[in-house]
């Protein structure tokens, strides 16, 4: 759920940048510079606070919006000499990328969500037993030795 609310957040504010640069016909670095920077910081306070916790789930969306973050800073310090103006068209296709590759960064988060495991609310504890059975019927295909048939067994069960 998290994560959900995270991507949607995110996607938002990309159309909010997308509608500034259509409404200011520029590329305005230095609001999608604030902009991108305070989604790092609800990101490190979100972290900090214990909203979510950073996992596997979102190693990758870290380092795509890490990329995104590095991809416009070094075009701001690179457009510092020329001013170019993109088409609506060109502007929405940015726009549809980023958020495609920002939706592929939450798949993860999607897929796998927390996942807290229950507490055991018995008096008993579990008993794990291993037993090894073999088969005399059949011989062990994968084993050079003709030596018959192995299989493992684990069984849960109460200690009573």
């Amino acid at each position: 759920m998290t994560g959900l609310i995270l991507f949607l957040l995110m996607v938002a504010i990309e159309f909010i940048l997308l509608f500034i640069q259509i409404k200011n016909d520029n590329s305005p670095y230095m609001i999608k510079r604030t902009f991108r920077f305070s989604i790092l910081l609800i990101l490190i306070i979100l972290t900090l606070f214990n909203v979510f916790e950073w996992g596997f789930r979102y190693y990758l969306l870290l380092f795509i919006y890490f990329s995104i973050l590095l991809v416009n800073e070094l075009s701001y310090y690179k457009s510092k000499q020329k001013t170019n103006t993109l088409n609506k068209s060109q502007l929405f296709r940015r726009f549809l990328s980023l958020v495609l590759i920002i939706g592929f960064s939450f798949i993860p988060s999607l897929m796998f969500p927390k996942y807290m495991p229950l507490g055991t609310t018995g008096i008993y504890e579990v008993q794990v037993s291993k037993e090894i059975l073999i088969d005399e019927t059949r011989i062990e295909t994968f084993n050079t030795n003709n030596e018959f048939r192995q299989i493992g067994i684990h069984s849960w069960s109460p200690n009573l």
